[in-house]
């Protein structure tokens, strides 16, 4: 998870994470592509997700959308 946020930090990624106040444990984590970003306020209403599909032995959702 280190080595993850190094990266996401040196390609200019926007992040944001929730952790757990107690433990400091990570909960959620959610980035997104710099140029992305830029292209967000020109098409307000669209959202393009994308996530991997059974890729973990506990078979829990990658991504989940309330919206």
């Amino acid at each position: 998870m280190q080595q993850l946020m190094k990266l996401l930090s040196v390609e200019h990624h926007v992040t944001w994470d929730k952790r757990n106040p107690e433990t400091e444990e990570l909960t959620s984590i959610f980035w997104a592509d710099p140029e992305s970003t830029l292209l967000a306020p020109c098409f307000p209403s669209l959202a393009i997700v994308d996530r991997t599909y059974k890729t973990n032995h506990w078979s829990m959702p990658l991504f989940m959308w309330l919206g």
